[in-house]
């Protein structure tokens, strides 16, 4: 796993991710969407994270590339 803050704000969390895809990728932020469900996880968390992100006047994305899921939040 890799974090990166940059200097105006933005941090970026990237992981390997072989299970997503782009199109899946759209849906992270969805509440309730869980990636693999047999983990036993609700689907709440980076909804969450988009929520908080929003209350603090932030933008929070999500890229697949390659393998690769990367988080951005900028502020």
């Amino acid at each position: 796993m890799t974090v990166r803050l940059s200097p105006d704000g933005t941090v970026l969390f990237e992981n390997g991710a072989k299970e997503l895809d782009a199109v899946r990728t759209a849906y992270l932020f969805d509440r309730f969407y869980a990636v693999n469900t047999a983990r036993g996880g609700t689907g709440l968390g980076l909804s969450i994270e988009r929520l908080f992100t929003e209350k603090m006047d932030g933008i929070i994305a999500a890229e697949y590339n390659e393998g690769k899921l990367k988080i951005i939040i900028s502020f």
